[in-house]
């Protein structure tokens, strides 16, 4: 009754779930290393099997699919994650902005012409402007001041480095965030661009003070190879229809999720 009642929900276009040949008898999925609460909760270190809102609502909606695969859930750095994806190492990566660097070699939910920016998305991540006061850089109507000679810290390789070039500003690489944050926290960057879901945990004890408004907001989605798309194409829909479902139902909110036609 549950899942009638789910695919009802879904749309007409969704409302067939997988038939038993589209399920894969394995699913293997990869979430970053390090907290996103609550999407995830703590890093690999205080928490090496996945954890959080992203997680549940991925099982979520593999239980509502019909299907039952062997399911090995991994955290990872972001780099490693994306060249996983892509190896066809891992067959889906949550979750990944259309921003990264990396996306236009996964398979995304596709964006419809004047859709919602949210349709389809399993959450949403903002970036934010950190630093250890008393500083000199200045935040204003989208303008940043910086003092002569300084630099903006980004991890290098992830969106937040394709978000401060396209500000032109100039920016100072760090191979992860524990680095960037070390960085600032040493005075050797005039402020950091971090994910403000990931902020929440790695600078609540350095004395690190968020610039406001944030620097860019988008949605985030859950990723897949190019090869997993192909072979599973209507589960696929299906995941990525049921994240966007049960993702506006943790806000209290109408969903933005169109109807997929695989």
């Amino acid at each position: 009754m549950f899942l009638l009642a789910f695919s009802a929900a879904l749309g007409p276009a969704a409302r067939a779930a997988p038939a038993a040949a589209d399920c894969p008898e394995r699913l293997r999925v990869d979430f970053l290393d390090t907290a996103a609460e609550p999407h995830l909760l703590g890093d690999i270190r205080e928490r090496p099997e996945p954890a959080g809102m992203l997680v549940d609502s991925l099982r979520h909606a593999i239980k509502t699919s019909g299907c039952a695969p062997q399911l090995t859930l991994s955290r990872v750095p972001n780099i490693r994650a994306a060249m996983r994806l892509k190896s066809g190492e891992a067959d889906l990566f949550g979750g990944i902005t259309r921003s990264n660097p990396f996306s236009a070699d996964f398979a995304l939910p596709p964006l419809r012409p004047g859709a919602p920016a949210m349709e389809q998305a399993a959450g949403e991540v903002s970036f934010s402007l950190y630093l250890k006061p008393p500083s000199k850089v200045l935040w204003r109507d989208g303008k940043l001041s910086l003092p002569a000679g300084q630099a903006v810290g980004v991890s290098k390789g992830t969106g937040m480095e394709q978000i401060a070039l396209r500000q032109g500003w100039p920016v100072d690489l760090a191979p992860n965030n524990e680095s960037l944050i070390r960085k600032q926290s040493k005075g050797r960057t005039a402020a950091i661009l971090l994910p403000d879901l990931l902020a929440q945990k790695l600078v609540s004890d350095l004395g690190l003070h968020r610039l406001d408004p944030p620097v860019w907001h988008e949605p985030f989605y859950v990723a897949a190879s190019l090869d997993f798309q192909s072979r599973h194409p209507v589960f696929l829909n299906w995941i990525w229809t049921a994240l966007c479902h049960r993702q506006a139902e943790q806000l209290g909110r109408a969903p933005a999720c169109s109807e997929f036609r695989p």
